[in-house]
């Protein structure tokens, strides 16, 4: 993850995205709560216990795109706001 938009004065226990969440997207869920789930584009891979390989993710941008950093400076500023609101 680029750490310049980790926002190192947000809360570390992170539940509402204060820290990381440039980096998450949010969801609705049908209680109508948030959810924060963590992009699949910062996220390589995962192992497979049993077969004992990685898969790697399709998704992953090794160079983020132009619309991903986009992205990711709004998200930055939204968990600035957040901690800001505490």
């Amino acid at each position: 993850m680029p750490t310049e938009y980790i926002n190192s004065m947000g809360d570390r226990s992170d539940r509402d995205g204060e820290m990381f969440g440039a980096f998450y997207i949010q969801e609705l869920q049908p209680d109508g709560k948030t959810t924060n789930y963590l992009d699949s584009k910062f996220i390589v891979g995962c192992f497979d216990v049993e077969k004992q390989a990685v898969r790697l993710n399709k998704n992953y941008e090794r160079t983020l795109s132009h619309e991903t950093i986009e992205k990711l400076k709004e998200g930055y500023k939204k968990a600035l706001e957040k901690q800001k609101q505490d």
